[in-house]
């Protein structure tokens, strides 16, 4: 994979699109959370450079846009599974991708490039 190449696609469900613009949804607890699905091969997701980044956005943006946690998928997906539960709308929010012309097409892509040096 070309680590240049590297955005993020903070990608917002139907959910997030529709109803006010709240990308987060409810857990049991009443707290908002964006759940976040953790690389394949990530033995410490919850270190990971892109989670801990998302984790920062929703902290920076608390001010303006509310309290959301993020927090990570209790499995591991591949990146074609990855794309079929975003498409579905089933159990995630946001996914970090390599720049595609068709998932531009099919998901909304937010491009923010997340290469660390």
């Amino acid at each position: 994979m070309n680590l240049k190449r590297v955005v993020l696609f903070l990608l917002l469900l139907y959910f997030g699109l529709v109803y006010k613009g709240v990308a987060c949804d409810i857990d049991e607890n009443g707290t908002p959370v964006l759940v976040f699905p953790p690389k394949f091969d990530s033995k410490t997701p919850e270190n990971d450079y892109v989670f801990q980044l998302i984790q920062l956005i929703l902290k920076k943006s608390e001010d303006r846009f509310g309290p959301c946690q993020a927090k990570l998928l209790e499995y591991k997906l591949s990146v074609k599974r990855m794309e079929y539960y975003l498409e579905k709308q089933k159990d995630i929010h946001v996914i970090a991708l390599t720049v595609n012309t068709q998932r531009d097409k099919r998901f909304l892509p937010v491009p923010i490039p997340i290469k660390k040096d």
